[in-house]
């Protein structure tokens, strides 16, 4: 989701919430992130870790986890760790082909609506699907999970 200043009377393109594409390259960057972690703790980061066993299936994998084999199907001991990656875009430019020029016109201070952290429909997925994950099994009692990773993002508008 993209916010726009409350002052900010321009044309307003945004963004798609809930687009795949971008939610799948943020979870491959923090994929990678933690890939220097997993090796020191000697396993592998992988993304869309599926897990039966847990409540982590093709329709609801893990956003990225820390895994012991470099599989996406694993089982639940080899789960080192669980991320859920959530991704905000709270600074907004745009970019004036005219001139050449890349101009603020919205940040973190002056957006509009409330970000994801603040919306109730986020946090309560993030907390279902943990609570999902832990009374799925016992094996599921002992990985952690980080429920959610912000990840910030920019926003380009108006580009030509």
């Amino acid at each position: 989701m993209a916010y726009w200043p409350k002052n900010y009377d321009g044309i307003k393109t945004t963004l798609q919430s809930r687009n795949s594409l971008i939610g799948s390259y943020t979870e491959k960057w923090v994929t990678d992130l933690f890939s220097e972690i997993a090796k020191a703790v000697g396993g592998y980061s992988i993304q869309g870790v599926i897990s039966e066993e847990i409540g982590l299936t093709n329709q609801s994998p893990a956003d990225v986890a820390i895994c012991k084999t470099k599989d996406v199907i694993q089982k639940p001991q080899n789960i080192l760790m669980i991320i859920e990656v959530k991704m905000s875009v709270v600074w907004n430019w745009e970019f004036i082909s005219k001139n050449k020029d890349l101009v603020c016109i919205g940040d973190y201070k002056t957006h509009q609506g409330n970000p994801g952290l603040l919306r109730s429909d986020t946090m309560l997925k993030a907390i279902g699907k943990s609570i999902n994950i832990r009374v799925s099994s016992f094996s599921a009692s002992k990985i952690p999970i980080i429920q959610e990773l912000r990840i910030i993002n920019v926003h380009l508008a108006n580009i030509s």
